[in-house]
């Protein structure tokens, strides 16, 4: 495991490269899945926690930022509340789900949107089976839809990268190729 010294005059020391490093290594070190802890230099303890929570406040600075204020309140509100664990745990599971998805997007997303598309269907179908012929006709529109996207989605090249801030804009998939 990584090692990295945090001093009083808060000059974070990378033990591995034997140099001194800023939040923003440390935001690269995590975003290449890279274990490390951070250890106060003077006493030992692990602050590993406070510094994640430095490189998120500097990411809420700038750009789009990932909490808005009433989850921040709402997130707030649990501290000191027999629901405080409940909580945590739901928000680490969901970002294990979110993390998964990803990572099967990223390696295939050929697959992962037939597979999607499938589940959805099925769930869209014991839905509408309820509501008769005319339920019928929508099933077949989407059945038909789902065919037309898996096919398209065999032509897709793999993805090594997706930024889902340029799907939400219209930009598209990028360039990347095999």
């Amino acid at each position: 495991m990584r090692i990295i010294k945090k001093y009083s005059n808060r000059r974070l020391y990378d033990c591995e490269t034997s140099g001194y490093v800023t939040l923003g290594s440390i935001k690269e070190i995590i975003q290449a899945n890279q274990e490390f802890k951070v250890i106060d230099a003077a006493t030992g303890e692990d602050v590993s926690r406070n510094v994640l929570l430095q490189i998120i406040l500097e990411e809420e600075k700038y750009g789009q930022y990932l909490f808005s204020a009433e989850m921040l309140r709402q997130m707030i509100r649990f501290y000191g509340h027999t629901m405080q664990f409940a909580l945590r745990e739901y928000l680490e599971q969901s970002l294990e789900v979110i993390a998964s998805i990803q990572k099967q997007f990223q390696e295939n997303p050929g697959a992962y949107l037939q597979k999607s598309l499938i589940e959805n269907t099925e769930l869209w179908a014991k839905y509408i089976s309820y509501h008769g012929a005319a339920g019928q006709i929508l099933v077949d529109c989407i059945k038909q839809s789902n065919n037309f996207i898996v096919d398209l989605s065999g032509a897709m090249p793999v993805v090594k990268h997706i930024s889902f801030d340029a799907l939400r804009l219209g930009k598209g998939l990028g360039n990347n190729k095999k």
